[in-house]
């Protein structure tokens, strides 16, 4: 719609009746003046021309004389077109000798540019009716009325138009291009034609932001998000050059089709950009961790946390000393195991601290899993130490069994395993068996109180 259309289109059009006048009532002036008042001769023959020449050639004067306007409605922007659509209907030259058909022609064309598809349908039939062209219309205004109705969210009816236009042979670049964007829009499209369409209208047109857009429809309804996403993304990227309006509207439907892929693809990225992260940390961990070498602004051989970690190595060292405590035996024989595990336990400990990563969020990381590991480990021992029994206040104590309740409860082992039952189980012996003593103890002496008592009994009978 940017090329102008041939003058003699207009030829059949109506026209102002200051223009019809001036076409028709000045020759016959002329003529009339020349028969009256002009002798037969050079004048006469002179007159009568000049009457003639202006009647043949009033529509090419004309059309001189709304060129300027025509080319500057050609070259019009969305922010010239409201002050060019305001001189059209107000200039003199347009009032006065302008064809009808002609200025709805402008309208429809200063419509589109702004965007109003509606209104740019209606000026353009409205030119072809003036202009008695219904029947045949020129290829430029189906173009435009195409386009008009894709602005006006109408595919069906451009897509019908532009088919009748495609039998006629006279389908351009444009016409290809709007032609691919009706079928997706009106749904149920043929992939294969609208892929040849899309490809031969690229060809021509580049990869313009209209273009880009109808691709990224189609590499939707295809199923290949990421194609579409990077159409997508240039059809945007080109609409921040210059503004268009049909290349807009595709690209709004196309971002809404899409959000769901455009989500997806964010993720992925953000997870990509985290991994990277790491590694590039893990890298410089491993740079700082060489042998020889140690961190920034530290001494080498000292671990990097600092006066913090030192001071949390004599703690795990005391911790290890006291569960690697060798075997006692307890009075009476009873030796009582300690587990060989915590000694591994401390060797573990020792080289999670001497492994520990040298960065300052790591290290910090590192110390609080320390810390919860030795909470753990001394809530695991305080579950696992078997209670004392519980004994009378009348009772007595024997010496063996408290010595064997005092080493059994001093040599409990954080692990609790199998070791530490037994050692349960012996104590338990060693307080039967005390029991036992202290009962025949007991019977011996009531049985010397009552041979005293028969002594003494017999004494007085004598």
């Amino acid at each position: 719609m940017r090329t102008p259309l041939p003058a003699t289109l207009w030829l059949r059009s109506k026209r102002p009746v200051a223009s019809a006048a001036a076409r028709i009532y000045v020759p016959v002036a002329v003529i009339a003046g020349a028969l009256i008042f002009a002798p037969r001769g050079p004048v006469f023959w002179g007159l009568f021309a000049a009457a003639v020449l202006w009647f043949a050639l009033f529509p090419v004067i004309v059309h001189a004389l709304l060129g300027p306007l025509e080319r500057a409605v050609l070259a019009a922007t969305p922010s010239t077109a409201p002050g060019l659509l305001d001189a059209l209907r107000k200039q003199r030259r347009v009032r006065w000798f302008a064809p009808f058909a002609w200025t709805a022609l402008q309208e429809g064309r200063l419509h589109l540019v702004r965007g109003e598809g509606r209104a740019s349908a209606k000026a353009l039939t409205e030119s072809a009716r003036l202009a008695g062209v219904m029947g045949d219309p020129p290829a430029g205004i189906v173009s435009a009325q195409a386009h008009a109705l894709l602005l006006a969210e109408v595919p069906e009816q451009a897509r019908d138009l532009l088919h009748a236009l495609a039998k006629r042979q006279a389908l351009g670049p444009w016409d290809q291009l709007h032609l691919a964007a009706a079928q997706l829009l009106a749904g149920k499209p043929r992939a294969d034609e609208v892929r040849a369409l899309l490809d031969a209208a690229q060809a021509a047109l580049g990869a313009t932001p209209r273009v880009l857009a109808t691709r990224a429809l189609l590499e939707q309804r295809a199923g290949a998000s990421e194609t579409a996403l990077s159409a997508l993304r240039g059809a945007e990227a080109g609409l921040e050059a210059g503004p268009d309006g049909l290349a807009q509207a595709l690209v709004e439907r196309a971002r809404r089709l899409l959000r769901p892929a455009a989500k997806a693809s964010e993720k992925r990225a953000r997870k990509l950009e985290a991994r990277a992260a790491e590694r590039k940390d893990d890298l410089s961990q491993s740079k700082d961790m060489a042998p020889g070498a140690g961190p920034k602004g530290q001494v080498v051989g000292k671990p990097a946390g600092g006066v913090k970690r030192e001071a949390a190595a004599p703690t795990v060292a005391t911790r290890a000393a006291a569960e690697t405590r060798p075997a006692t035996a307890a009075p009476g024989g009873v030796v009582l195991a300690v587990p060989v595990a915590a000694g591994v336990e401390a060797e573990r400990l020792a080289e999670r601290e001497a492994e520990k990563p040298r960065g300052k969020r790591n290290a910090r990381r590192e110390e609080r899993r320390a810390a919860r590991r030795a909470a753990k480990a001394e809530r695991r021992v305080t579950q696992r130490a078997p209670s004392t029994p519980a004994r009378s206040d009348g009772r007595p104590v024997s010496k063996v069994a408290a010595g064997q309740d005092a080493t059994s409860g001093g040599s409990k082992d954080r692990s609790g395993g199998a070791e530490a039952k037994r050692t349960t189980t012996a104590g338990a012996g060693e307080v039967a068996r005390a029991k036992a003593g202290e009962a025949v103890f007991w019977g011996q002496e009531g049985r010397g109180r009552a041979g005293d008592g028969r002594r003494f009994g017999a004494r007085g009978s004598r």
